[in-house]
């Protein structure tokens, strides 16, 4: 499901963040990257969605070697990923229920059932009486929780989670 070999980046100004990381992750397997601050797990995380390149090595997610995506094909693999990023990557000038909508509408999901699954993502996550607030009215948790039904709401073969547990109350 998801391989890289070899990978390494190294950013212009010479700083490596990551050198030769090797790993294979099937289809059902539960993985959590731990390491000190620094130690490369966001860089880990924007190679794996493609939004960085690595400078050397291969990264194959579901048989496509992101190094060899195209710019335009890169939209079709995110797709298939839920991301949930450190910093949540809300749109605050839309609903909590839009922010969560937006997944869906971007694939095309008929209206009707988008408006069920939306709502039952925000359930899932204890946000259901909250539809209609705007995120910047949400408390940091609640902010993360939000970010986390819109990355499961279009049901994705892959969940990538940048620590995704940060903002919430155990």
């Amino acid at each position: 499901m998801i391989t890289a070999d070899a990978v390494t980046k190294r950013y212009p100004e010479g700083r490596e963040a990551l050198r030769d990381v090797s790993f294979e992750i099937t289809a059902g397997e539960m993985v959590f990257l731990t390491g000190h601050s620094g130690a490369g797990k966001s860089t880990l995380f924007r190679l794996l969605a493609a939004i960085e390149r690595p400078t050397s090595g291969s990264i194959v997610i579901n048989g496509q070697n992101l190094s060899a995506l195209r710019r335009n094909a890169i939209p079709y693999l995110r797709r298939k990923l839920g991301l949930i990023f450190q910093d949540q990557k809300l749109l605050f000038d839309r609903s909590v229920l839009d922010n969560v909508l937006l997944p869906l509408a971007i694939v095309g999901h008929p209206a009707r059932d988008s408006f069920r699954r939306a709502q039952a993502a925000l359930a899932k996550v204890g946000l259901t009486n909250r539809e209609k607030t705007m995120p910047i009215a949400l408390s940091g948790g609640e902010q993360q929780r939000l970010a986390i039904a819109r990355a499961v709401v279009n049901r994705p073969v892959i969940i990538l989670a940048d620590e995704p547990t940060a903002n919430l109350d155990a």
